[in-house]
């Protein structure tokens, strides 16, 4: 595989951080305007999703919310999704009926708000989602359309599949704010002189990224 170009290494190295804004941009969409196209795209009213319906069971439902479009944000028709961990503990009490399941997701850009840069319509993107929310129903990856949330998305590059850039997002969230919760170097500031640093389970999902990450 090909090495992350600068800009590439910018957007890990501030998945972390993008992540930890997401309640901020709860806020935000839940008391602003929201514009219902972006160019060309309108989404549709409704998606196909997987959804937990009130019995607690997880169904395919037709009718699931699509979610709206704002300008600091990237839509996403939905290609590939990886199961997480996360997905797997949606039962009981942490169950919320009929929203969106799902964390891990890639696919192709069909829209890009004005504030959003370095993509377009036609690139390939990994993000990763806050799925069953009871604030946003419409968010989680396991749908036909996905938005990103803040700078929680990687641009894949060429000598990547769309499925293998769809366990990506997720992983690099949790690696990155482990190193960077250690005090280690991220990825944007390397450091003049290396030093070895101990991945407990380095051959896990995530323990493979974090090993990735410590090298860039």
């Amino acid at each position: 595989m090909q090495p992350f170009s600068a800009v590439q290494r910018s957007h890990i190295a501030n998945f972390a951080l993008a992540e930890l804004a997401y309640n901020i941009d709860i806020f935000r969409i839940l008391t602003m305007g929201l514009p219902t196209s972006i160019g060309d795209f309108e989404p549709p009213g409704t998606q196909r999703a997987i959804v937990a319906d009130k019995d607690g069971t997880f169904i395919v439902w037709d009718d699931a919310p699509c979610p709206p479009i704002t300008p600091d944000q990237i839509y996403v028709k939905t290609e590939a999704v990886a199961i997480n961990p996360s997905d797997t503990k949606m039962v009981g009490d942490f169950q919320s009926p009929y929203t969106v399941l799902g964390t891990d997701f890639a696919g192709t850009v069909v829209a890009v708000g004005s504030n959003v840069k370095h993509v377009a319509v036609g690139d390939r993107i990994c993000g990763a989602s806050h799925g069953m929310s009871e604030l946003r129903p419409d968010r989680g990856a396991f749908g036909q359309y996905n938005v990103t949330i803040g700078n929680v998305w990687l641009k894949l590059p060429a000598s990547m599949s769309t499925v293998a850039g769809a366990s990506l997002c997720a992983g690099l969230c949790t690696a990155g704010l482990a190193i960077r919760s250690l005090g280690l170097p991220m990825p944007d500031a390397p450091v003049d002189k290396p030093f070895k640093v101990l991945v407990y389970g380095g051959s896990t999902a995530t323990g493979t990224l974090a090993i990735q990450l410590l090298k860039l």
